[in-house]
């Protein structure tokens, strides 16, 4: 995060005084990603494939998919899909996210853009990201999709669970 942060050619150096919300935010992304990674059966879900340190960073390398986000399946589908489309489509992404969420893991921002489309017409959720990255007024830019984030998301200190999801989609 550039607020915590900055990187000098392969060097990450903290801000000072910043170094515990650093390592707190770099614990749950590891965390995060480790969670991910232990579902990997599940089809509809990203895949993680590797999760390593290095540069004083996390990264996570995980599978791209051939696939478009929702929002642009949908103007491709002159603007609508029919009720058959859509059970077809969401259905796995309703057994997959009640999954997750028994593995305590919350995506906080679903909607037209990390929901993809594949080629073989899959939806695949992606763009999960940390609680501090989907909150708005943290220590992290928000990444918060207008009209899909729940109230929660704009408020602080306000608990995050499953009916976030729910809100999103």
């Amino acid at each position: 995060p550039d607020n915590l942060c900055a990187r000098e050619e392969e060097t990450l150096i903290v801000e000072p005084g910043c170094d515990a919300k650093f390592k707190a935010l770099k614990s749950d992304f590891l965390d995060l990603y480790q969670n991910l990674g232990e579902l990997n059966s599940l089809e509809n879900i990203i895949r993680v494939y590797d999760l390593f340190e290095e540069n004083n960073t996390v990264y996570a390398v995980y599978l791209k998919y051939d696939a478009v986000p929702l929002s642009q399946y949908i103007r491709e589908q002159a603007g609508e899909l029919s009720w058959k489309q859509a059970s077809e489509l969401f259905k796995p992404i309703f057994e997959s996210l009640a999954v997750i969420h028994t593995h305590g893991v919350i995506h906080r921002g679903i909607s037209p853009e990390t929901l993809m489309v594949t080629l073989e017409g899959k939806l695949i959720l992606t763009g999960f990201e940390i609680c501090a990255a989907r909150v708005q007024h943290s220590e992290l830019r928000s990444k918060i999709y207008e009209g899909y984030a729940a109230p929660e998301q704009y408020a602080r200190m306000t608990p995050h669970g499953e009916w976030t999801d729910v809100y999103g989609l």
